[in-house]
Protein backbone atom coordinates (compact mmCIF):
# COMPACT_ATOMS: atom_id res chain seq x y z
CA UNK A 1 0.00 0.00 0.00
CA UNK A 2 1.15 3.66 -0.90
CA UNK A 3 1.10 5.59 2.52
CA UNK A 4 2.55 8.61 0.45
CA UNK A 5 1.37 12.60 -0.24
CA UNK A 6 -1.05 13.57 -2.56
CA UNK A 7 1.52 15.13 -4.66
CA UNK A 8 3.52 12.19 -4.98
CA UNK A 9 0.49 10.32 -5.35
CA UNK A 10 -0.83 12.04 -8.69
CA UNK A 11 2.58 11.74 -10.09
CA UNK A 12 2.79 8.11 -9.38
CA UNK A 13 -0.67 8.21 -11.34
CA UNK A 14 0.54 10.31 -13.99
CA UNK A 15 3.91 8.03 -14.67
CA UNK A 16 1.64 4.49 -14.36
CA UNK A 17 -0.81 6.17 -16.66
CA UNK A 18 0.68 7.91 -19.47
CA UNK A 19 4.09 5.97 -19.74
CA UNK A 20 6.30 8.83 -18.08
CA UNK A 21 9.63 7.92 -16.97
CA UNK A 22 10.09 9.56 -13.55
CA UNK A 23 12.67 10.27 -11.28
CA UNK A 24 12.64 10.21 -7.30
CA UNK A 25 15.05 12.18 -5.09
CA UNK A 26 14.97 11.70 -1.56
CA UNK A 27 17.50 10.74 1.55
CA UNK A 28 18.67 6.81 1.39
CA UNK A 29 16.00 6.23 4.36
CA UNK A 30 13.41 7.06 2.11
CA UNK A 31 10.34 4.59 0.97
CA UNK A 32 11.65 5.33 -2.47
CA UNK A 33 11.98 1.59 -3.57
CA UNK A 34 8.51 0.83 -2.11
CA UNK A 35 6.92 4.13 -3.84
CA UNK A 36 8.82 2.33 -7.01
CA UNK A 37 7.27 -1.14 -6.52
CA UNK A 38 3.66 0.11 -6.24
CA UNK A 39 4.21 2.15 -9.36
CA UNK A 40 4.04 -1.54 -11.08
CA UNK A 41 0.98 -1.94 -8.97
CA UNK A 42 -1.44 0.57 -10.09
CA UNK A 43 -0.56 -0.58 -13.82
CA UNK A 44 -3.54 -2.26 -15.39
CA UNK A 45 -3.57 -5.84 -16.27
CA UNK A 46 -1.73 -6.76 -19.46
CA UNK A 47 -3.56 -7.01 -22.61
CA UNK A 48 -3.69 -10.02 -24.08
CA UNK A 49 -0.86 -9.41 -27.22
CA UNK A 50 1.38 -7.89 -23.97
CA UNK A 51 0.78 -11.15 -22.26
CA UNK A 52 2.28 -13.07 -24.89
CA UNK A 53 5.06 -10.73 -25.78
CA UNK A 54 6.15 -10.42 -22.23
CA UNK A 55 5.70 -14.33 -21.53
CA UNK A 56 7.84 -15.31 -24.52
CA UNK A 57 10.95 -12.57 -23.06
CA UNK A 58 10.73 -14.35 -19.87
CA UNK A 59 10.47 -18.10 -21.04
CA UNK A 60 13.79 -17.16 -23.38
CA UNK A 61 15.37 -16.18 -20.13
CA UNK A 62 14.25 -19.72 -18.25
CA UNK A 63 12.00 -17.40 -15.64
CA UNK A 64 9.06 -18.87 -16.05
CA UNK A 65 7.92 -20.79 -12.81
CA UNK A 66 5.94 -23.69 -12.44
CA UNK A 67 2.24 -23.63 -13.10
CA UNK A 68 2.06 -19.96 -13.93
CA UNK A 69 2.65 -19.97 -18.23
CA UNK A 70 1.54 -16.52 -18.75
CA UNK A 71 2.56 -13.00 -16.92
CA UNK A 72 -0.59 -11.26 -16.68
CA UNK A 73 0.35 -8.45 -14.76
CA UNK A 74 3.16 -5.78 -15.81
CA UNK A 75 6.75 -6.74 -14.48
CA UNK A 76 8.69 -4.78 -11.85
CA UNK A 77 12.29 -5.18 -12.71
CA UNK A 78 15.31 -3.65 -9.79
CA UNK A 79 19.09 -4.46 -10.91
CA UNK A 80 21.48 -3.05 -8.41
CA UNK A 81 24.11 -1.00 -9.83
CA UNK A 82 27.03 -3.53 -9.39
CA UNK A 83 25.17 -6.00 -12.02
CA UNK A 84 26.94 -6.26 -15.31
CA UNK A 85 26.02 -4.84 -17.84
CA UNK A 86 25.04 -8.21 -20.02
CA UNK A 87 22.81 -8.89 -17.11
CA UNK A 88 20.86 -5.14 -17.40
CA UNK A 89 21.32 -5.25 -21.34
CA UNK A 90 21.13 -8.66 -22.07
CA UNK A 91 24.26 -11.17 -23.29
CA UNK A 92 25.65 -14.84 -22.32
CA UNK A 93 28.21 -16.81 -24.06
CA UNK A 94 26.57 -19.95 -25.94
CA UNK A 95 23.30 -18.18 -26.77
CA UNK A 96 22.33 -14.42 -26.19
CA UNK A 97 19.61 -13.76 -23.49
CA UNK A 98 17.81 -10.72 -22.45
CA UNK A 99 18.50 -8.63 -19.40
CA UNK A 100 16.66 -6.52 -17.04
CA UNK A 101 15.51 -4.33 -19.47
CA UNK A 102 13.94 -6.96 -22.03
CA UNK A 103 12.81 -8.46 -18.45
CA UNK A 104 11.08 -5.16 -17.82
CA UNK A 105 9.27 -4.83 -20.92
CA UNK A 106 5.67 -3.25 -20.19
CA UNK A 107 6.50 -2.91 -16.86
CA UNK A 108 8.60 -1.28 -14.46
CA UNK A 109 12.85 -0.82 -14.11
CA UNK A 110 13.91 0.64 -11.16
CA UNK A 111 17.29 1.71 -10.93
CA UNK A 112 18.02 2.98 -7.36
CA UNK A 113 20.74 4.81 -6.92
CA UNK A 114 21.33 5.50 -10.40
CA UNK A 115 24.17 7.46 -10.31
CA UNK A 116 26.02 4.90 -9.12
CA UNK A 117 24.79 2.78 -12.18
CA UNK A 118 28.35 2.66 -14.67
CA UNK A 119 28.12 5.38 -17.52
CA UNK A 120 27.94 3.18 -20.26
CA UNK A 121 25.16 1.41 -18.92
CA UNK A 122 22.75 4.61 -18.81
CA UNK A 123 24.34 5.58 -21.71
CA UNK A 124 22.97 2.33 -23.31
CA UNK A 125 19.11 2.79 -21.87
CA UNK A 126 18.45 5.62 -24.56
CA UNK A 127 18.29 2.78 -26.94
CA UNK A 128 15.37 1.48 -25.30
CA UNK A 129 14.21 4.81 -23.94
CA UNK A 130 13.85 6.15 -27.46
CA UNK A 131 12.84 2.95 -29.42
CA UNK A 132 11.37 0.68 -27.46
CA UNK A 133 14.13 -2.27 -28.17
CA UNK A 134 17.64 -3.30 -27.07
CA UNK A 135 20.08 -4.53 -29.80
CA UNK A 136 23.05 -6.97 -28.46
CA UNK A 137 25.82 -8.07 -30.17
CA UNK A 138 28.29 -10.90 -29.43
CA UNK A 139 30.24 -12.35 -31.75
CA UNK A 140 29.19 -11.70 -34.96
CA UNK A 141 25.75 -11.89 -33.91
CA UNK A 142 22.76 -8.97 -33.66
CA UNK A 143 19.60 -10.20 -31.10
CA UNK A 144 17.19 -7.58 -30.86
CA UNK A 145 14.67 -7.73 -28.03
CA UNK A 146 11.71 -5.52 -27.50
CA UNK A 147 12.40 -3.24 -24.27
CA UNK A 148 9.71 -0.97 -23.93
CA UNK A 149 9.55 0.29 -20.07
CA UNK A 150 8.75 3.21 -17.43
CA UNK A 151 11.94 3.85 -16.10
CA UNK A 152 11.80 5.11 -12.01
CA UNK A 153 15.31 6.21 -11.73
CA UNK A 154 16.14 7.66 -8.17
CA UNK A 155 18.75 9.93 -6.75
CA UNK A 156 19.72 10.67 -3.33
CA UNK A 157 20.18 13.93 -2.45
CA UNK A 158 24.58 14.07 -2.19
CA UNK A 159 27.26 10.57 -2.71
CA UNK A 160 26.93 9.80 0.51
CA UNK A 161 23.26 8.89 0.33
CA UNK A 162 22.28 10.77 3.79
CA UNK A 163 24.46 9.35 5.84
CA UNK A 164 24.83 10.99 9.57
CA UNK A 165 28.41 12.03 9.17
CA UNK A 166 27.66 13.52 5.62
CA UNK A 167 30.34 16.22 4.82
CA UNK A 168 29.38 16.70 0.97
CA UNK A 169 29.34 19.65 0.03
CA UNK A 170 27.14 21.74 -2.36
CA UNK A 171 28.96 21.31 -5.10
CA UNK A 172 29.46 17.82 -4.51
CA UNK A 173 25.94 17.11 -4.30
CA UNK A 174 24.95 18.56 -7.17
CA UNK A 175 27.36 17.01 -9.64
CA UNK A 176 25.93 13.64 -7.99
CA UNK A 177 23.12 14.31 -8.98
CA UNK A 178 23.57 15.68 -12.15
CA UNK A 179 24.98 12.21 -13.53
CA UNK A 180 21.55 10.66 -14.08
CA UNK A 181 20.34 14.15 -16.02
CA UNK A 182 22.91 14.00 -17.67
CA UNK A 183 22.57 10.78 -19.08
CA UNK A 184 18.87 10.21 -19.34
CA UNK A 185 17.69 13.50 -18.29
CA UNK A 186 15.98 14.45 -21.47
CA UNK A 187 13.89 11.26 -21.49
CA UNK A 188 12.85 11.90 -18.13
CA UNK A 189 9.21 13.76 -17.61
CA UNK A 190 8.57 13.53 -13.95
CA UNK A 191 11.35 14.74 -11.58
CA UNK A 192 10.19 14.61 -7.88
CA UNK A 193 11.46 15.41 -4.37
CA UNK A 194 10.34 12.20 -1.54
CA UNK A 195 10.33 12.95 2.18
CA UNK A 196 10.16 10.18 4.82
CA UNK A 197 6.04 10.40 5.51
CA UNK A 198 5.16 11.77 8.91
CA UNK A 199 4.59 9.18 11.57
CA UNK A 200 0.65 9.78 11.67
CA UNK A 201 0.81 7.86 7.33
CA UNK A 202 3.57 5.51 7.91
CA UNK A 203 0.88 3.28 8.35
CA UNK A 204 -0.94 0.87 5.54
CA UNK A 205 -4.03 0.98 6.53
CA UNK A 206 -7.90 0.54 4.93
CA UNK A 207 -7.77 4.32 4.20
CA UNK A 208 -4.21 3.68 2.25
CA UNK A 209 -5.68 0.27 0.73
CA UNK A 210 -8.69 2.32 -0.85
CA UNK A 211 -6.27 5.18 -1.65
CA UNK A 212 -4.43 2.33 -3.86
CA UNK A 213 -7.52 1.20 -5.50
CA UNK A 214 -8.76 4.44 -6.85
CA UNK A 215 -5.40 5.03 -7.76
CA UNK A 216 -5.51 1.92 -10.22
CA UNK A 217 -9.56 3.01 -11.24
CA UNK A 218 -8.23 6.14 -12.01
CA UNK A 219 -5.01 5.22 -13.97
CA UNK A 220 -6.86 2.73 -15.90
CA UNK A 221 -9.80 5.10 -16.89
CA UNK A 222 -7.70 7.72 -17.74
CA UNK A 223 -5.30 5.04 -20.23
CA UNK A 224 -8.92 4.35 -21.96
CA UNK A 225 -8.97 7.54 -22.45
CA UNK A 226 -5.89 7.74 -24.28
CA UNK A 227 -6.40 4.99 -26.00
CA UNK A 228 -9.42 6.24 -27.52
CA UNK A 229 -8.00 9.75 -28.26
CA UNK A 230 -5.27 7.92 -30.26
CA UNK A 231 -7.30 5.19 -32.02
CA UNK A 232 -6.09 5.88 -35.12
CA UNK A 233 -2.58 6.50 -34.47
CA UNK A 234 0.67 3.50 -33.88
CA UNK A 235 0.97 5.23 -30.44
CA UNK A 236 -1.13 3.75 -26.87
CA UNK A 237 0.47 6.20 -24.45
CA UNK A 238 0.34 10.06 -24.11
CA UNK A 239 4.39 8.95 -23.45
CA UNK A 240 4.94 7.22 -26.48
CA UNK A 241 3.88 10.52 -29.15
CA UNK A 242 6.62 11.84 -30.93
CA UNK A 243 7.37 15.83 -30.90
CA UNK A 244 6.50 16.85 -34.26
CA UNK A 245 2.93 14.86 -34.09
CA UNK A 246 2.72 16.31 -30.52
CA UNK A 247 2.38 19.52 -32.08
CA UNK A 248 0.42 18.98 -34.76
CA UNK A 249 -2.49 17.06 -33.40
CA UNK A 250 -2.74 18.27 -29.49
CA UNK A 251 -0.87 21.61 -29.29
CA UNK A 252 -2.55 22.99 -25.62
CA UNK A 253 -4.16 26.22 -26.03
CA UNK A 254 -1.77 29.35 -25.73
CA UNK A 255 -3.31 30.55 -22.89
CA UNK A 256 -2.37 27.16 -21.22
CA UNK A 257 0.83 26.50 -22.61
CA UNK A 258 1.43 30.52 -21.77
CA UNK A 259 3.77 29.29 -18.35
CA UNK A 260 5.49 27.07 -20.65
CA UNK A 261 6.50 29.02 -23.49
CA UNK A 262 8.34 31.37 -20.61
CA UNK A 263 9.80 28.68 -19.07
CA UNK A 264 11.49 27.83 -22.31
CA UNK A 265 12.29 31.55 -22.79
CA UNK A 266 13.95 32.24 -19.83
CA UNK A 267 16.31 28.97 -20.12
CA UNK A 268 14.53 27.20 -17.08
CA UNK A 269 13.79 24.10 -19.39
CA UNK A 270 14.58 23.52 -23.07
CA UNK A 271 12.02 22.58 -25.58
CA UNK A 272 12.45 19.08 -25.86
CA UNK A 273 11.91 19.13 -22.40
CA UNK A 274 8.71 20.84 -23.20
CA UNK A 275 7.28 18.42 -25.06
CA UNK A 276 7.51 16.22 -22.12
CA UNK A 277 5.60 19.03 -20.29
CA UNK A 278 2.53 18.71 -23.03
CA UNK A 279 2.41 14.78 -22.56
CA UNK A 280 1.85 14.68 -19.25
CA UNK A 281 -0.52 17.85 -19.32
CA UNK A 282 -2.48 15.40 -21.38
CA UNK A 283 -1.93 12.62 -18.65
CA UNK A 284 -2.98 14.71 -16.17
CA UNK A 285 -6.17 16.08 -18.09
CA UNK A 286 -7.26 11.97 -18.62
CA UNK A 287 -6.99 11.89 -14.77
CA UNK A 288 -9.12 14.09 -14.54
CA UNK A 289 -11.80 13.51 -17.00
CA UNK A 290 -10.84 16.89 -19.08
CA UNK A 291 -11.09 16.96 -22.86
CA UNK A 292 -7.67 18.70 -22.90
CA UNK A 293 -5.30 20.23 -20.88
CA UNK A 294 -6.04 23.77 -19.60
CA UNK A 295 -3.57 26.16 -17.06
CA UNK A 296 -4.06 23.73 -14.14
CA UNK A 297 -2.91 21.06 -15.81
CA UNK A 298 0.12 22.59 -17.91
CA UNK A 299 1.53 24.36 -15.17
CA UNK A 300 1.39 20.73 -13.01
CA UNK A 301 3.06 19.35 -15.52
CA UNK A 302 5.68 22.01 -15.85
CA UNK A 303 6.07 21.76 -12.09
CA UNK A 304 7.03 17.70 -12.27
CA UNK A 305 9.66 18.76 -15.35
CA UNK A 306 11.15 21.63 -12.83
CA UNK A 307 11.08 19.22 -9.62
CA UNK A 308 9.16 21.56 -7.50
CA UNK A 309 5.71 19.91 -7.76
CA UNK A 310 4.39 20.17 -3.83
Amino acid sequence: SLAVPPYARQALEASAAGGHHLCLTGPHSSRIPALAAGLATLMPPLSPDHVMEVTAIHSAAGLLRSGHALITRPPFRAPHHTATRAAILGGGTATIGPGEAALAHRGVLFLHDAPEFPRDILTSLRQPLQHGEITVARAGTTTRFTAKFTLIASTALCPCRGSMDCSCSGPQARRYRARLAAELGSHIAIFLDITPPAPATASAGPAHQDADATSAERVAAARDRARHRLRDTPWQANGDIPAAQLRRSWPPTAEAFAPVSRAVDLGEISARAAHQVIRVAWTLADLAGTARPGPDECGQALAYQLGVAQ
